[in-house]
């Protein structure tokens, strides 16, 4: 992970109580997870950990996987803050490992969680992996998937190629859903839509652009340019998202 975004998810982990944290699970898999196996959930990419503490809560083991020293340190420590706080201990398995190259000790899973993932790599990688995970999936169990749509702000096809430094691909709904044509699996749930960020974007994101500026000694904290940047970052953080989940036959 770039140091950048290292920034972001300190400010957040900062920001936020356990509880707080916790309380941000929301989504279409709140429909479903009455539906669950009783077996683990993967859960590739932490970010603030939402979907790891919700499900381990709930009384699954969670294999949360991540490749990020700073962003795993950050987890543990929100993990040692829920067990103290609430007496009760969270069965997570971090996993130092880089997607797609994942490998998990148990057979099989219930659910596979991947938000924000897919459209850091090309496509022909994101079915591959998915072809690799399927052997941890029994009947019923569930993939999620959370990627940027075409219509995502960063796809801003003046920018030629430039639009593919960052992110790799950018998804139609039916693009996800074909990741799947070689495996048996129903879609139960899919839509694109204009992903709300849970947290205080703009004061978020001013903090954000602030440390970095001062880490990397580009401005001081007091520099105008600051607020132009801010504000071009929140208008760009509007997230069009695309959400399906498959169910395996």
């Amino acid at each position: 992970m770039e140091r950048s975004y290292q920034i972001l998810f300190e400010i957040l982990y900062e920001k936020y109580s356990i509880n707080e944290i916790v309380e941000m699970f929301e989504g279409p898999l709140r429909i479903y997870e009455r539906d669950m196996l009783n077996y683990p959930v993967l859960d590739i990419g932490l970010g603030l950990g939402i979907d790891s503490i919700h499900f381990a809560k709930k009384g699954h083991k969670v294999f949360a996987v991540d490749n990020d020293d700073v962003l795993i340190k950050l987890f543990e420590i929100k993990i040692k803050e829920y067990e103290v706080q609430f007496h009760s201990k969270l069965d997570i398995e971090i996993l130092n490992q880089s997607y797609p190259n994942i490998i998990i000790p148990e057979t099989k899973l219930s659910l596979i969680i991947a938000s924000n993932l897919f459209h850091f790599f090309d496509i022909e990688t994101v079915r591959q992996s998915i072809i690799g995970l399927d052997k941890y999936l029994v009947q019923n169990s569930m993939i999620y998937i959370q990627v940027h749509s075409v219509n995502h702000p960063s796809n801003d096809l003046s920018k030629g190629d430039e639009r593919f430094k960052h992110f790799k691909h950018y998804f139609k709904k039916e693009e996800v859903i074909n990741l799947f044509y070689e495996l048996n699996y129903d879609t139960i749930y899919v839509s694109e839509y204009n992903k709300l960020s849970p947290y205080d974007e703009l004061n978020i994101t001013k903090e954000w652009c602030v440390r970095q500026f001062i880490e990397f000694k580009k401005y001081k904290r007091e520099d105008s340019r600051i607020q132009s940047f801010v504000e071009k970052n929140v208008k760009l953080s509007s997230e069009q998202c695309i959400i399906v989940i498959m169910r395996k036959k």
